[in-house]
C-alpha cells in the first residue's frame, strides 16, 4: 500500500505531490524485465492507493471530486483499475480529526494547522507499508522516479524497510509583514513502525 496525505484546497504541496504520482503511476504499468520476467506495476494489483483527507471538514463529495480528477488523468485504459485500487478516506465525524491524526502519528507523519493562513502545514511523502501495516519507506516529493516506486512496492511487498528517498518538501510560509520570517515546522519521523 502507497499511502498519502492531502487535501483539497492546499495552496501548495497537495496537488504537486498527486500530480507527480498521477504522472509516474502509467509508467509503473509498463512492462520492465525484473529476474527475466516481463512485470508490470498496476494500481489495484500489485499495490493500492489510500489518500487521507487532512481536513477533517471536508466533504465526500469535495473528496471525490479530487478523487476523479487525479484518476481522469490517467490513460482511459487504466481509469476503472484505478477507481478500484485508490481509496481516498475522509473523517468519519465532519471536523474531527482524531482518526486522521492516530494514523499520521502512527506513520510518522507530522502536520499542523496554521491559524493565521487558514491551511495545513505538511511535508510532502509517499508511505509505503506492507501488507502488515509495517512502514518499509518514504519516498519525498512531487516527482517520482519509476524505478524508485517499483523497487519501493517490491520491498513493501517483501515486508523489507528500505532508506527513505528523495528530497523532503515542507510546506513554508514567509511573511513579509512579519519582523521576522514565518515558516511552519513539521517534524517528520523516519522510524519505521506498525500500524
Amino acid at each position: 500500500t502507497i499511502l498519502t496525505f492531502n487535501y483539497s484546497d492546499c495552496p501548495m504541496l497537495c496537488s504537486l505531490q498527486l500530480n507527480g504520482l498521477s504522472k509516474v503511476l502509467p509508467e509503473l504499468a509498463t512492462p520492465v524485465d525484473l529476474d527475466d520476467k516481463q512485470v508490470k506495476f498496476e494500481i489495484g494489483t500489485q499495490f493500492r492507493l489510500v489518500t487521507i483527507d487532512l481536513e477533517p471538514s471536508e466533504s465526500l463529495e469535495k473528496t471525490a471530486r479530487m478523487r476523479e480528477s487525479y484518476i481522469s488523468r490517467l490513460p482511459e485504459a487504466q481509469q476503472a483499475a484505478a477507481r478500484e485500487g485508490w481509496t481516498y478516506l475522509i473523517a468519519a465525524t465532519p471536523g474531527e480529526d482524531a482518526a486522521i491524526r492516530d494514523v499520521a502519528d502512527a506513520v510518522g507523519f507530522r502536520y499542523m494547522w496554521v491559524e493565521a493562513r487558514a491551511e495545513w502545514a505538511h511535508p510532502a511523502a509517499l508511505i509505503f507499508l506492507s501488507t502488515a501495516g509495517v512502514v518499509t519507506r518514504y519516498v519525498y516529493g512531487i516527482e517520482f522516479d519509476p524505478q524508485v516506486m517499483r523497487e519501493s512496492i517490491i520491498k513493501a511487498g517483501l515486508a523489507e524497510p528500505a532508506t527513505a528517498v528523495g528530497f523532503m518538501n515542507r510546506c513554508y510560509h514567509f511573511d513579509p509583514d512579519a519582523s521576522s520570517s514565518a515558516r511552519a515546522v513539521t517534524p517528520f519521523s523516519n522510524s519505521a513502525v506498525t500500524t
